[in-house]
Formats: C-alpha cells, sequence, structure tokens
C-alpha cells in the first residue's frame, strides 16, 4: 500500500500543531436577505467586466439566483451587485425560485476574449415534461439578458448542474464546461455521469458523456469535480468524485476519485481510493465527499471517516502527479467527534510564497481551517481557529482561493449559506460569504 502519514505522533510539543495565525476576515452580506436563500451555498472569482478588480460570484439556490459583487478587497465590497436567475437579469423584489439556480459556480475564460464568463448550475430545471434534469447557463457578462443554456441532447431525471468547472480539456485554447450529472441512469444504475461541452460554444456544441466507470445505485459519480494539469502536460485534466462508489476491494459506498487526463477519453482514467478504506465507517466515509485539485496537487475530503477509533472524526487525504500515489493522509493533529474535517479542501497558496499550501476544512462544532504549508508538506499544520461567531452548521460550503489583493498570498472565500440573519425567523439560513486572510 502506498500510504504516507501526516500525522507526527513524535512532535516535540502540542504547541506546534495549536498554531492559530491571526488572520483578516471581511463579511459579504446576502444583498438581497431572504429566508433560506443559501447565499454561499456555490462561490467563485472572476473578472467579467474588465476592470481588473475582482468580482465574486455567489450562488443561492434557495432562491434561485446567483449574484456578482463587484470590486472585493479585504476592505470589503467596493462596487455594486448584479442578481441573476435563468431568465438573465433579475431583481431583490422578484419571488424565489425553486430550479436551484445557483446550486453551483465556475468562473472562466470560454470564447478568447479578455473577459471572464460564468457558468451556473441548475440541478432540478425541467427540460420539457422531464422533472430534476438540470441544465447549465453560460453568461457572458453580468448583464447578459440571454444566458446560454447547455443541456443533455437525450434529457433524464439526472439533477445535471450538481458540480460545474471550466477547463481547456482538448488543447485547442478555449474554454470547455464540465458538469456532472450525479443521478444519471448507467446501466440501469442510477450511478451518476458527467458531460463535457466542448467550446467554441454554438446552439449545440460538442459534448462527450463520461459514465461512472463501476457503476452502483446511488453512485453519485460526479457530486464534485476539480480541474488542474496534474501531470503538467499542458492539457488540463478533470478529477471526479464518485461519493456512493464501492472501492476495488468491494467495500460498498466508499468512495473513488477519477482522474482523466487531457484529451479526455471515458476508457481513460487514473483511480484514486482510500489508502484505509474501513467497513466500520458507517454509513459512509464520504471519501471524495470534496476534490480540489492545482498544479500537480489532487486533495480528497473524506469527513465522516473515523480515525484512531473517533466517530466522524474525518480526514483529508492528498497525491501528487503525475503518478498520483502514494495517497498520503491528513488527519486532524487533535481529532475530535463529529469534527467532519475534509468537509471542503482547496490547494492554494496561502502562506504567501511560491509553494502551494493544501487546506481542509473542519465543518463540525470546532469550526476551523487546517493548513499544510507547500513547503512542508509532511510537516505539522496551521490552524485557523478564529473563525467567525454564529457560522452555519454547512460553513464553507462554497470554498475556493483567489487573489483579491495584489501579490503575497491568496484569500481564502467562504461561504456560510446556513448563516441566520437575527435568529430563525425571517433571518434564517439566509447566508453569507466571508474572506479570511492569513496574517
Amino acid at each position: 500500500m502506498h500510504l504516507r502519514e501526516i500525522l507526527l505522533l513524535a512532535a516535540p510539543a502540542a504547541a506546534a500543531f495549536g498554531q492559530s495565525p491571526g488572520h483578516n476576515a471581511v463579511i459579504l452580506d446576502n444583498p438581497c436577505p431572504k429566508k433560506q436563500a443559501y447565499f454561499g451555498h456555490a462561490v467563485c472569482v472572476l473578472d467579467m467586466d474588465g476592470s481588473g478588480g475582482s468580482e465574486v460570484a455567489v450562488g443561492a439556490f434557495g432562491a434561485g439566483r446567483a449574484y456578482i459583487l463587484h470590486d472585493v478587497t479585504l476592505a470589503g465590497r467596493q462596487g455594486g451587485f448584479e442578481v441573476l436567475s435563468a431568465l438573465g437579469q433579475d431583481s431583490c423584489t422578484a419571488a424565489q425560485y425553486t430550479d436551484q439556480f445557483g446550486y453551483d459556480l465556475a468562473g472562466g475564460n470560454l470564447d478568447g476574449d479578455p473577459l471572464d464568463e460564468l457558468v451556473v448550475g441548475v440541478p432540478f430545471a425541467s427540460v420539457g415534461p422531464v422533472e430534476r434534469a438540470g441544465v447549465v447557463y453560460i453568461f457572458r457578462d453580468a448583464t447578459d439578458p440571454t444566458p446560454l443554456l447547455l443541456r443533455a441532447l437525450d434529457p433524464t431525471p439526472a439533477w445535471l448542474g450538481v458540480s460545474v468547472v471550466v477547463g481547456d480539456f482538448d488543447g485547442d485554447g478555449l474554454g470547455d464546461v464540465a458538469a456532472s450529472a450525479p443521478k444519471a441512469d448507467v446501466g440501469g444504475f442510477q450511478a451518476g455521469a458527467v458531460y463535457i461541452f466542448f467550446g467554441p460554444f454554438g446552439s449545440v456544441p460538442r459534448t462527450v458523456v463520461l459514465p461512472n466507470p463501476a457503476p452502483v445505485d446511488n453512485g453519485n459519480f460526479g457530486n464534485h469535480l476539480a480541474v488542474a494539469d496534474t501531470n503538467l502536460d499542458g492539457l488540463d485534466d478533470l478529477v471526479v468524485g464518485a461519493i456512493g462508489n464501492a472501492n476495488t476491494a468491494g467495500i460498498p459506498v466508499a468512495g473513488q476519485v477519477y482522474v482523466y487526463p487531457g484529451p479526455i477519453a471515458p476508457s481513460q482514467f487514473l483511480l484514486i481510493e482510500d489508502p484505509l478504506p474501513d467497513a466500520g465507517d458507517l454509513p459512509a466515509p464520504r471519501f471524495a465527499m470534496h476534490v480540489a485539485a492545482r498544479g500537480e496537487w489532487v486533495l480528497v475530503g473524506a469527513n465522516r471517516k473515523d480515525w484512531l477509533g473517533i466517530h466522524d472524526a474525518g480526514m483529508g487525504f492528498s497525491a501528487r502527479g503525475p503518478s498520483l500515489v502514494p495517497v498520503d493522509l491528513h488527519p486532524h493533529p487533535f481529532p475530535g467527534p463529529s469534527d467532519y474535517m475534509g468537509f471542503r479542501c482547496v490547494v492554494a497558496d496561502v502562506v504567501g510564497d511560491p509553494a502551494l499550501d493544501l487546506t481542509f476544512v473542519v465543518m463540525g462544532s470546532r469550526r476551523e481551517l487546517v493548513t499544510w504549508d507547500g513547503n512542508t508538506p509532511y510537516g505539522p499544520p496551521v490552524r485557523l481557529r478564529r473563525i467567525l461567531p454564529r457560522s452555519g452548521d454547512h460553513f464553507a460550503n462554497g470554498f475556493v482561493a483567489a487573489q483579491l489583493v495584489a501579490g503575497g498570498r491568496e484569500e481564502l472565500v467562504v461561504g456560510d449559506p446556513t448563516y441566520d440573519l437575527g435568529g430563525t425567523g425571517a433571518g434564517k439560513d439566509v447566508g453569507r460569504v466571508v474572506v479570511y486572510s492569513y496574517e
């Protein structure tokens, strides 16, 4: 078994693990606060207007909307905002929608011009008589009244758009869109598939479908996607989580991760599995609850995995291209019950040097961010424990890193969709976004 355990039980002092670095935090409130909007369920950072400033896109699937917040810095949001729905531009006063528009978001350049486009997943959208078929919208700019619609040519109740990413998967210099359909039928099982829509985007873009290679009911192939050039060959690779798959040892719902190198072909992939599979991780370890990738790194979260006899302590894993072996274990240095470590993860330079760092989210009662410095990825982590009070029980559901301030370290953009604005009444689950930066 290829495994490195990043625990360092023989560390000289617990204080080495207990660092809680100072940080800055900026709150981005829901500009259209409504009950159960879940603002922050998805977040991404992009440049749609060419101003050079950073725009933060935020999904609020409970309201059926996405928001573009302009000129976000560590001083807060300096610009205005736009409201987007399946109708194009919208307003705060319109009724909430139920198609889950904004469940996931991705930003990237799809047409070669200097500006980014926004990709929005809508997994509960109906296509004709087919309910919950799911669709994906592409907004060319924040004022786009007629977004481009992507859908399966033969729609089924597949929930297309649960996860969306942008990458160049064929090397033509144009961005492509990958969208998961985790309830797609594969061999008679509701096992999941991923649709890749290749640019340039006309009325019917070229499409390749990646079916779950190990189909099983509720395999949820595509529950989360990520993109990186893990083998450093100049082509983007697609990382696909399958949280409900059995592993190759036959343990049900052990979870798997598939990495498809570009140019993508359905039969060509590398497999990442839990190096410590345990049938006793009930109801499931949720290996691949979240995946993240950048450079040659792939991170995998397993937030319901037991560790050292502690139920639902959770843990993170990392692998490095091009081989993606060994699979390294990143447990919390002081694991606790129901920590749910690995609920989310990201690869980013949050320390402020050329190395990429590895950050995992602890979502349980002691919410925190745990980061391994990329210069010492097998040494003790640092822990950002001073998370803002009243953070919700799905803290960091939306979780990305971005360069909001020129130069130096990157910031962590953290969606907090179950944040309650003033209690359990009209302010329940309004949501917010918090930008954290290590000092």
